[in-house]
């Protein structure tokens, strides 16, 4: 049990340090050289804009006061961890987060 929460937790690790270095270096990178799952979403140090089912939201003033704390990973695609989180009626509060 504990190798695989570590396993788990070094993958997470592993993924937001990875896009970290895409999202801020000031590289373009192309969404091939992305790993799976993140998406080429252009955030700023003073933005935090994040894609859920393909829809882009800036959250960077709601990342702060989500009542699941700051967990967003700026410029990556996160339908996976909202949906294991949130059913899809939750977008309708998303909608005034949505880049136009």
């Amino acid at each position: 049990m504990k190798n695989g929460l570590l396993a788990t937790i070094c993958v997470i690790v592993f993924a937001a340090v990875f896009t970290s270095v895409f999202v801020f270096s000031g590289k373009n990178s192309s969404p091939a050289s992305l790993p799976t799952g993140v998406a080429n979403i252009t955030s700023t140090p003073s933005s935090c804009i994040i894609t859920v089912s393909g829809v882009k939201y800036d959250v960077t003033t709601y990342k702060n006061l989500h009542s699941g704390g700051n967990i967003f990973v700026c410029g990556t695609d996160m339908t996976t961890v909202f949906l294991s989180k949130h059913n899809s009626s939750y977008l309708t509060i998303m909608a005034k987060y949505k880049v136009i």
